[in-house]
């Protein structure tokens, strides 16, 4: 039985609009990033029509998992059936998470350009190829549903969309950001942007 993936990114936070690395730190949604989630809902609905064999999946942060039960609401599922799923988490920023990228120039002379290569290891993190790693596996995992709505984040998208499409290292840098007011549907080999809201691309350097 074929399957149908959507890829929803949370909710705007407080430390999006500061442009602050967020990683597997939290921050609060921000007013919009509540709005953002019933949108998401909203469109979501509208895609999956009279489908219920559904299956939503979180990442096991709190903004995640505020906008997944958000979405929950909006399509008439049960949140304390969302699974959090550990594979789905944001890229591990470690001692970085809470910084902004400018900061960590200013303060540790880390050069920004950096932030895509695949075996940079924040301290106390892990490197974006240990990310592909848990993307890959999670996609390898058998789908209990005919539709699987996961919440994640912007970071975990670019590389889970690369390793939906079997693009190699080079082309998967390459990735649009995933921006907030859209999310992916991800079947037959395929990935299509929905968008749910339109919104103000951020800066390219926003993570989580």
């Amino acid at each position: 039985m074929g399957s149908t993936i959507y890829y929803v990114r949370h909710g705007e936070t407080v430390w999006n609009r500061l442009q602050r690395l967020q990683g597997r730190q939290d921050s609060p949604l921000t007013l919009w990033g509540v709005q953002l989630a019933i949108d998401y809902g909203g469109q979501l609905q509208r895609e999956l029509g009279s489908q219920r064999d559904v299956e939503l999946v979180a990442s096991p942060m709190g903004r995640t998992r505020q906008t997944a039960a958000i979405i929950a609401d909006v399509i008439g599922l049960d949140s304390d059936a969302i699974t959090v799923d550990e594979r789905v988490a944001e890229h591990h920023m470690g001692a970085w998470a809470g910084r902004s990228w400018a900061e960590l120039g200013e303060e540790l002379g880390i050069d920004p350009t950096r932030r895509r290569e695949w075996d940079l290891r924040p301290p106390g993190g892990e490197t974006r190829r240990e990310m592909l790693g848990r993307a890959r596996a999670w996609l390898a995992a058998p789908r209990r549903r005919a539709v699987t709505i996961v919440v994640s984040h912007g970071g975990f998208s670019r590389v889970l969309r690369g390793a939906f499409l079997g693009l190699d290292l080079t082309a998967m840098a390459e990735i649009p950001m995933h921006t907030h007011g859209r999310f992916y549907r991800l079947e037959g080999g395929q990935c299509e942007e929905v968008v749910a809201h339109e919104a103000q691309a951020p800066p390219e350097d926003l993570l989580g």
